[in-house]
């Protein structure tokens, strides 16, 4: 799935370097909104948000996609869990696949969220969000 690629290198590969992500997302060819600081390719439905706020730092993804909600939280918790020093991970990941959460990188949390149906496309959001 291109959507898990994109994740695990910009959000998962990165984090918590935010100037590493910005790099990276440089490289890809996404441009930065000067207005509202998303990022963007304009080739395909998919956006980034960084930041840091009172939660810690962020990465954000939303994307459109055609796969099963329930396959892609799967997928998505899959990327970026990283287990504990036995290499067991818990992963929590609705029936329906309208959500999915797990531990991530340097202590972050990966969360998967289905966002609902915009002109026949369904959205969904993929966020690691936790250090400070």
């Amino acid at each position: 799935m291109a959507s898990t690629s994109l994740f695990r290198s910009i959000c998962v590969a990165t984090y918590p370097n935010l100037p590493k992500a910005k790099q990276v997302l440089a490289e890809l060819g996404f441009a930065q909104n000067p207005t509202t600081g998303t990022y963007y390719d304009g080739k395909r439905d998919v956006s980034f948000k960084l930041g840091s706020g009172q939660s810690g730092k962020s990465c954000s993804m939303v994307f459109s996609s055609k796969e099963e909600p329930s396959e892609l939280a799967i997928a998505f918790s899959v990327a970026s869990t990283v287990g504990d020093k036995n290499g067991s991970a818990n992963v929590l990941v609705h029936p329906q696949g309208k959500f999915a959460e797990t531990k991530s990188v340097g202590g972050s949390s990966m969360r998967f969220q289905h966002r609902g149906r915009i002109n026949n496309k369904s959205y969904f959001n993929a966020s690691l969000v936790g250090v400070k």
